[in-house]
This record gives C-alpha cells, structure tokens and sequence, in this order.
C-alpha cells in the first residue's frame, strides 16, 4: 500500500525552537527535513534558538533526541564556512 508518508525522506528531522512568542515546532517542507538541510539551515542561524532536534524513522517507526548532535555538527558547519 503507498501512502502519502512514502514520499517523506525517512529519517525526517523535527526543529523546537524558542521564539518571542514562546516554543514552537518549526515548520518547514517535508523534502527538506533530511539531515543534511537541517544541519545547514542552522548553521545558517534559520532560527536563532534551536531547542531540540527530534528523528523521527518512519520506517522504523522509531524517534530519538538529535539536539546534542546536530547542533555540533552546525557549529562545526558555520566555523569552517
């Protein structure tokens, strides 16, 4: 059966961050929730404060805390841009 989750890249990463309003899960598209676009739009500083980062694998059906990790990793990004 195809559903309309086939067509999201798996794993897909979820951003919380703080805004004046308060946190908020950031909303981007789907095609771009892959790790790669994730950890460059923070290096980028797409949101000033990034509260965590969430994997969600839908096709494993699994989710894990990615905050630690990907905010290295941006920040290994952004220093060597």
């Amino acid at each position: 059966m195809v559903t309309h989750l086939d067509t999201i890249a798996s794993p897909t990463y979820l951003i919380l961050a703080r805004f004046r309003c308060g946190l908020a899960w950031v909303e981007r598209d789907p095609a771009d929730c892959h790790w790669d676009e994730t950890i460059r739009d923070i290096a980028r500083g797409e949101w000033r404060d990034v509260v965590a980062v969430v994997e969600l694998d839908l096709a494993h059906g699994s989710c894990r805390d990615m905050t630690g990790i990907a905010l290295a990793r941006a920040a290994e990004v952004k220093e060597a841009a």
